[in-house]
């Protein structure tokens, strides 16, 4: 199953993990990794969302 982020969504993911990573080095890497797992889970298993 594939996603696809609204594009404004996608700039906001974005700006997010640029502010993150300006706060801690790589924050905002593990930030993204983490939204990337999570979305990946929900894919794999729709029943939990």
């Amino acid at each position: 199953m594939r996603y696809e982020f609204h594009p404004e969504a996608e700039q906001e993911l974005h700006e997010a993990a640029s502010r993150y990573n300006a706060e801690v080095a790589e924050l905002g890497l593990r930030f993204a990794d983490e939204v990337e797992r999570v979305i990946q889970l929900l894919l794999e298993h729709p029943e939990l969302g």
